[in-house]
């Protein structure tokens, strides 16, 4: 018992406080005032703090638990919660004044938060995009004094957007939007002319800018350009948009004629997408398909929000479309018809696609059972010509007629 009693007495002796109610409201106060929890306030102090003293301990005064505190545990937790507020960290309400004025600088400069933050110079200890964006939606009531005022200095400080280079473009009436241009079908149209004419892609776009020793807009990339053309992408950065544009026009040249879209040429088009040819068949396996031109430019055609194309791309497209209408491996429609006139030769054969094909000699390569029970229950729209030739032929001769008749219906129109 000596010995316990000798321990217990060799160690220090610390003074304990009554934790009252005035304490703990000042504890509490400290807390809100500077932003900072007990985790936080004592994160990276361990050197320096109290030994024993840890964040559950203060949380559990702010908590109103226990009623007493070690006097060097106590005066060290406010003494550093009471610096970070004499450092500037003290916490004002974020009012409906301040907040309307983020929203005016916002839209004034055209300049987002991500932007603000990651060019500002210096910025305060903490401050960070996302408790921007909780300030501008309404999600938390305060902020850090030095924070907010660094904000509203710096954004307030910057020129109004100009957006005098984007009515230089020639694309028309525009939107802005939060420091961006809303994209319309118009522009879109625009841009489509601009690549038709000048021969280039996204990607060929920017090569040659590189090759150029053009300096490419920052984050500007040959995928986001593509998606300037999708319905899916709403706005997009002005010095992105003034750029390509810039350096479409410089392509530009006469060689490539521009000629009109008529409405016949139009239902000569929809004719072969019937057949199964476009948009995008006449591209498989193509060789000399020109510079530019793509599955998008044919859809724009065939949606009739063109009024105009490239007389290399329609010349192409026609030549191409002609050759695959005659051609025993073009892809054609698997219509109704066609399918209902497989599955009666099936049943009347009774002989089922597995069979068929096995004891043949001659299977075309690339003709399975499963494709033939695609076809038949419509899980594909398209089929090979041949194939389909061959898979009536195979089952009956009687056969034969009735597939001419209905392959008949699903054969392109000449044009």
């Amino acid at each position: 018992m000596e010995y316990v009693l000798g321990l217990w007495d060799a160690l220090p002796r610390y003074e304990f406080v009554d934790l009252t109610d005035d304490v703990r409201e000042t504890l509490r106060s400290y807390r809100d005032q500077s932003g900072v929890g007990p985790s936080a306030l004592l994160r990276g102090s361990r050197k320096e703090s109290p030994d024993g003293l840890n964040a559950s301990i203060v949380q559990g005064w702010c908590d109103g638990k226990g009623r007493k505190a070690r006097r060097d545990h106590l005066d060290y937790v406010l003494a550093r919660w009471q610096s970070l507020i004499e450092d500037g960290r003290e916490r004002i309400p974020v009012t409906a004044e301040h907040l309307a004025r983020l929203q005016r600088d916002r839209r004034r400069t055209g300049v987002e938060p991500a932007e603000l933050i990651k060019a500002a110079e210096n910025p305060p200890d903490g401050l960070s995009v996302v408790l921007l964006h909780q300030w501008i939606s309404g999600k938390v009531g305060t902020a850090r004094k030095d924070h907010l005022d660094f904000v509203l200095e710096r954004w307030g400080g910057l020129p109004d957007f100009d957006a005098s280079p984007i009515s230089d473009l020639g694309i028309g009436r525009h939107e802005l939007r939060r420091g961006r241009v809303v994209m319309t079908d118009d522009i879109r149209t625009h841009l489509h002319m601009l690549q038709l004419r000048s021969g280039k892609g996204p990607y060929a776009l920017l090569t040659w800018a590189k090759n150029e020793h053009l300096t490419v807009p920052r984050g500007l990339t040959h995928s986001g350009m593509e998606g300037w053309f999708k319905q899916s992408v709403k706005s997009v950065d002005p010095v992105h948009l003034a750029f390509a544009v810039k350096a479409w026009n410089a392509l530009c040249v006469d060689d490539n004629e521009i000629v009109d879209l008529w409405e016949e040429d139009r239902a000569a088009l929809r004719r072969y997408r019937s057949a199964g040819l476009l948009p995008s068949a006449i591209f498989c396996e193509a060789r000399g398909v020109p510079d530019g031109l793509a599955v998008q430019t044919v859809n724009l055609w065939l949606s009739g929000k063109v009024r105009q194309a490239r007389r290399d791309y329609l010349e192409w497209v026609w030549a191409r479309c002609a050759a695959l209408t005659v051609s025993e491996t073009r892809r054609v429609a698997v219509t109704y018809e066609i399918r209902l006139t497989l599955e009666i030769q099936r049943q009347r054969s009774g002989v089922g696609q597995t069979d068929l094909l096995r004891h043949d000699e001659d299977v075309p390569d690339g003709l399975s059972a499963a494709t033939i029970t695609a076809w038949i229950n419509g899980r594909v729209g398209t089929a090979r010509k041949d194939y389909l030739v061959v898979k009536i032929k195979r089952v009956s001769p009687s056969g034969s007629a009735d597939f001419r008749h209905a392959f008949a219906d699903a054969r392109v129109s000449s044009v």
